[in-house]
């Protein structure tokens, strides 16, 4: 496997378990033929090497095939466990670097690890219950003021993308957030500065293979249809004011989102 983040992250999570592992380069990958096929790395190789005792059995029969000859650990270093490969497909690619491969039920094999492709989400959903729904972790409730909606938007982007191989979507960002802008009453200086703060902060590498979110935000520059009569959404609750009320808010949302990233 090529990705070293990868397999360091599986090999500390089986440390904890209590599993005995080892992670090498392989240095010698030279060209082989299997089945009439050339196989040639163009990158550099790690191995991951597991030490499995047979109480670990049931842990992996469901992900791993193993054979009738496998060898168990018993407390030997020397003793190599490992899983065999059944089968290799031929995949017609047009470009010469295989990232993603997209299996038939929709989703991905990512650096070896299925998950899913790209997913929308709501901003509504999120400016109503807050971020939190997941026991036993930081929850915060429904932001009030313009800041912590960014905040709590950049956290939701954030975890979700641990999850998705693919880009994360939200509609309607702008005519959503331009009401907390009157309610805070805020300058347009003080509104580009937490843009400019939010786009600086969901750029950070912080997903798996030490990339940044890959992030689409849809901006309706007016209310549509469904949102133009309903009330807004400050602190979770509805407010009598509709979103066809804040017009100048939401021009002022997209003129300084527009401003930082053309600044840059």
């Amino acid at each position: 496997m090529t990705a070293r983040t990868l397999l360091m992250q599986l090999m500390i999570w089986l440390q904890l378990k209590r599993m005995r592992t080892r992670l090498r380069v392989m240095n010698k990958t030279k060209p082989r033929l299997y089945q009439g096929h050339l196989i040639q790395s163009k990158k550099q190789m790690y191995d991951l090497t597991l030490y499995l005792s047979k109480s670990y059995l049931l842990a992996f029969t469901e992900s791993i095939k193993i054979s009738e000859r496998f060898k168990f650990s018993a407390n030997d270093a020397n003793t190599k466990e490992y899983s065999m490969i059944t089968q290799i497909k031929t995949l017609e690619n047009d470009d010469k670097w295989v990232y993603d491969v997209t299996t038939e039920s929709g989703t991905l094999i990512c650096n070896g690890i299925l998950c899913h492709n790209c997913a929308g989400w709501s901003l509504q959903d999120l400016l109503l219950r807050g971020f939190s729904g997941v026991r036993g972790v930081v929850q915060s409730h429904p932001p009030k003021h313009f800041s912590s909606a960014l905040g709590q938007l950049l956290n939701c982007v954030g975890v979700v993308q641990q999850e998705w191989a693919g880009a994360q979507a939200f509609n309607s960002v702008d005519v959503l957030l331009a009401p907390f802008i009157r309610y805070d009453g805020l300058s347009y200086r003080q509104v580009k500065q937490a843009i400019q703060e939010f786009v600086h902060s969901i750029n950070v590498p912080t997903r798996w293979g030490f990339e940044t979110p890959f992030l689409n935000f849809s901006f309706d520059l007016k209310p549509a249809d469904d949102l133009m009569n309903q009330g807004v959404i400050i602190g979770g609750k509805m407010q009598d004011k509709v979103y066809a009320d804040f017009q100048e808010e939401i021009d002022m949302f997209n003129k300084a989102f527009l401003e930082v990233m053309y600044e840059g």
